[in-house]
């Protein structure tokens, strides 16, 4: 039987894909490397031999493209001296698969491999990998790594974990290893806060442990020392003042390196904009708790209301340091008058000391902070007590007798410390009280 001819609207056209056809071309181009059918060419890496495909190598990159044209032409074997072995499996692996295995082995020797090789996408996943895998010990090597291969967001990503964990990376082999700009960048950084045993060091041991750092710098260099003026900007990075620390102490530390200083270094009397500023971590966050302890009950005159956060988002290296507690009789009762903090200056809410009041300042070592708060209130608050990150119990300030007692802590799983309080003075009983009290935590995110 004769077929007609099938007629159409001219011009008709449609195309079609078959989005199965080159997951199976890339299948089956892998099951005859792994049978060694149709290779033709041999690779050659530190005397071990991979036999592949010229089609699949030079679809890698246009830097094997180029290779195989002009330098592996006609050629049935090659040799490359600029990588390992294992390195070349892996990118081999990536041509037919489109998918590479990082190791904390191989990432190394494979980034540096595919960079020089052009291949991007297993560049891009090492960096990747490193960039997750960045830690107090391996991110001073790794930060000049990424500063070798101009990757800016390792680099970025190197940066605070090297400022946080300062004081312990400034002991390890490779801190003399980061380049000069990038250390006397993180040093004169607005957001350095270092950290020890978890927590973010006061201000003062804030900026002895850049100090330290900056002098470990200088002495650790090996193949060229920092000229004078440039370990002057060094140690010029740390904020210190009279306030902190003595001069006999930084003239101390400074001795064993005074060659490499100006003649007429003097650490109390550098010319710097930012000597006694305090510094911010960007990292943490001040929030308050959603209680309020004696926010009820009995009708007071609202005096003032205060607000210890205020504006403040992140940790200040100027933190909370000392509290002073005022105490004054309500009826039969000891209740809690004031409640003063200081951190750089006084914050005075309540009642101050007067006549017939007990006046109780307790001061935190400069490694402590407050991760409890323990309080008893009415209608008024009663009594207030205080656990340190030492473990220490400070107080009760105020009486036992009556009301519930609660307490307060930064939110399960956060790390974080008491940063001030929030609430009312009221005008009770002939005397000032506080109700509607708040904690105020200061929280941080980990590296």
């Amino acid at each position: 039987m004769d077929m007609k001819a099938l007629t159409f609207r001219p011009s008709l056209s449609q195309p079609y894909s078959d989005v199965d056809h080159s997951r199976a071309t890339l299948k089956t181009m892998y099951n005859l490397w792994q049978e060694g059918i149709y290779c033709d060419i041999t690779v050659i890496v530190e005397g071990q031999s991979l036999k592949t495909h010229k089609l699949v190598l030079s679809s890698l990159s246009e830097y094997f493209k180029t290779y195989l044209q002009r330098d592996a032409k006609d050629k049935a074997e090659v040799e490359l001296d600029n990588t390992d072995f294992e390195s070349l499996q892996s990118l081999i692996h990536y041509a037919y698969t489109g998918e590479v295995t990082i190791t904390d082995r191989n990432v190394q020797n494979l980034f540096i491999f595919a960079d020089y090789t052009q291949v991007l996408f297993v560049r891009e996943a090492c960096e990747k990998f490193m960039i997750q895998n960045v830690e107090k010990e391996n991110c001073s090597a790794i930060l000049q790594f990424a500063d070798c291969y101009s990757m800016n967001e390792l680099k970025k990503a190197c940066l605070p974990v090297v400022g946080r964990n300062l004081k312990y990376v400034s002991q390890l082999d490779g801190f003399a290893d980061i380049p000069y700009t990038i250390l006397l960048d993180i040093l004169r950084d607005d957001h350095l806060v270092v950290f020890h045993n978890k927590l973010p060091m006061c201000h003062s041991e804030n900026e002895l442990a850049i100090f330290k750092a900056a002098l470990q710098y200088i002495s650790g260099q090996r193949d060229s020392k920092p000229n004078r003026e440039e370990s002057h900007e060094l140690v010029k990075a740390s904020r210190l003042s009279e306030d902190d620390v003595s001069p006999e102490l930084l003239l101390e530390l400074a001795e064993p390196h005074k060659l490499l200083l100006p003649e007429d270094y003097n650490p109390m009397a550098i010319a710097s904009t930012a000597r006694g500023r305090s510094r911010t971590d960007i990292c943490s966050h001040i929030i308050s708790d959603h209680r309020a302890f004696a926010a009820g009950g009995e009708v007071n005159v609202v005096v003032r209301q205060f607000d210890g956060k205020g504006m403040n988002e992140h940790y200040d290296t100027r933190r909370l340091s000392k509290i002073s507690v005022v105490t004054r009789d309500w009826d039969d009762w000891k209740i809690v008058g004031g409640l003063h903090v200081y951190d750089g200056k006084w914050n005075f809410n309540g009642l101050r000391e007067s006549e017939g009041c007990s006046c109780n300042i307790a001061e935190l070592e400069s490694s402590e902070v407050i991760v409890k708060v323990t309080v008893r209130y009415g209608w008024v608050i009663n009594c207030i007590s205080f656990t340190t990150s030492s473990g220490r119990c400070i107080g009760p300030f105020g009486g036992d007798q009556g009301g519930v007692v609660v307490e307060a802590e930064p939110p399960s799983g956060r790390t974080g410390f008491l940063h001030s309080f929030s609430g009312a003075e009221v005008d009770s009983q002939g005397g000032l009280a506080i109700t509607n009290l708040k904690t105020n935590w200061t929280l941080f995110d980990q590296n």
